[in-house]
């Protein structure tokens, strides 16, 4: 499902455009209208996702704002702008909470530009951008290097054009210009999908489709992730990093920042090109696998905690492993050391619960190696071993090194099903 998102994000935007085409009318678009708000307080969510308020009214976009010049806006009704949108000097957008702003031509922010987007306490205003003559959805113009771009919610879908990134640089062409460099794109929060449909990336720099352009890609730039969920994806580059030649010749490499701030947060890219950095822990969709740059291509990375289990010594580690944040470490999937043996595992000298749900990083150090089933640790498992549990179980009583030793499931129930299971380890000798 994941692999068909880019076509079903091109097909959908696609499909808007076609619609709008018949809804166009012969208005004209050419000048900027500056509508003020009618709110006297308006509220957006900051990079640090709080809750901010304007105390003065900011402008209106409508249909026929072809500019926005420097100062704040709000998309605070459905508008589709046939046009593309010119980014002047440093520009805040608010996305009001149930609206969606169309930029069928998509929004050009060149290198002397700060984009910043804003969303509302729902995060459910949304952004549509799609690239016209071979330019991002968001950032340059054919041949150019884009301007700087914070994301700190709301819901962006952005599409270049031919070889332009979704977010990023424009296509390159020709001899001259920047050749597409993304300069920084730093996400804090919302929803964020990006698409190049050809060499360009999903976030990152423009891309080429001639081979006589082969050395002038688009640069990487500086692509940092805080928080958020992110996909950015592409037909024929990466999905976060430099553009691409047609012979696969990339622009220059640049710094890709991963981390997160909410446990629903994540990250996907098609591919990585650059710097990868893991500011916290990511695991890989589907299981406890701690992500590493090596690993990441193509792999829905979900918010995570760093598990380290160390031996006994204090500094071999055994295993590193992630889990998902905001839940517990499967004990099905606690590490071994020898085959048949298992350990109890101490945070800061005491007993780790693995039922408890990790708020931080954690680093757990084995207890002694003890032969599973073994209970009263003479090194055989026997009858007597089933005795001691069925007296455990009896008394109700869960704490002690033999209650310890009876979790034979990993469950940290002691019951029944720990004698079955020990019944059967016997039998199986």
């Amino acid at each position: 499902m994941r692999r068909l998102l880019p076509v079903l994000l091109a097909i959908t935007l696609h499909f808007l455009r076609l619609g709008a085409v018949e809804m166009a009318t012969d208005t004209a678009v050419a000048s900027a209208i500056h509508a003020k708000a009618s709110q006297d307080f308006i509220s957006y969510i900051d990079e640090n996702g709080e809750e901010q308020s304007l105390e003065w009214a900011c402008d209106t976009i409508t249909e026929n704002t072809t500019t926005l010049t420097p100062g704040w806006w709000i998309a605070s009704r459905d508008v589709i702008a046939y046009h593309r949108i010119e980014i002047v000097g440093t520009v805040n957008l608010i996305l009001a909470d149930g609206y969606t702003l169309n930029a069928m031509a998509g929004i050009h922010a060149d290198k002397t530009t700060r984009f910043n987007i804003y969303g509302q306490r729902k995060g459910t205003g949304t952004l549509l951008a799609t690239g016209t003559a071979y330019g991002a959805g968001i950032g340059g113009k054919i041949h150019e290097e884009s301007g700087i771009f914070t994301i700190n919610g709301g819901i962006i879908y952005a599409v270049g054009d031919q070889d332009g990134a979704g977010i990023g640089g424009g296509a390159n062409s020709n001899w001259s210009g920047e050749f597409g460099n993304n300069q920084q794109v730093i996400i804090n929060g919302g929803t964020v999908y990006a698409h190049s449909p050809g060499n360009g990336t999903g976030i990152g720099g423009g891309g080429t489709s001639s081979a006589i352009y082969v050395i002038y890609p688009g640069a990487g730039g500086e692509i940092t992730i805080n928080g958020g969920q992110v996909i950015a994806t592409s037909s024929g580059g990466y999905g976060m990093g430099p553009g691409i030649s047609p012979c696969g010749f990339a622009g220059k490499d640049g710094i890709i920042s991963l981390s997160w701030r909410n446990c629903g947060d994540y990250a996907y890219a098609s591919s990585y090109r650059g710097q990868v950095n893991f500011n916290k822990a990511f695991a890989i969709e589907g299981g406890t696998t701690l992500a590493t740059p090596e690993t990441a291509d193509g792999k829905m990375l979900k918010a995570a905690h760093k598990i380290t289990f160390t031996d006994n010594d204090g500094q071999s580690i055994v295993a590193t492993k992630a889990t998902t944040a905001g839940n517990s470490f499967p004990t099905n999937d606690i590490p071994v050391k020898m085959k048949g043996y298992k350990a109890e595992w101490l945070l800061d000298g005491k007993f780790y619960d693995f039922r408890q749900i990790p708020t931080d990083d954690l680093n757990l150090v084995a207890t002694e190696w003890i032969l599973r089933g073994d209970i009263d640790n003479d090194e055989n498992i026997d009858v007597s071993d089933i005795n001691i549990l069925i007296n455990i179980i009896l008394s109700n009583c869960e704490s002690g090194v033999y209650e310890r030793r009876a979790y034979i499931t990993d469950d940290y129930e002691i019951d029944v099903t720990d004698v079955n299971t020990l019944i059967n380890i016997i039998l199986n000798r």
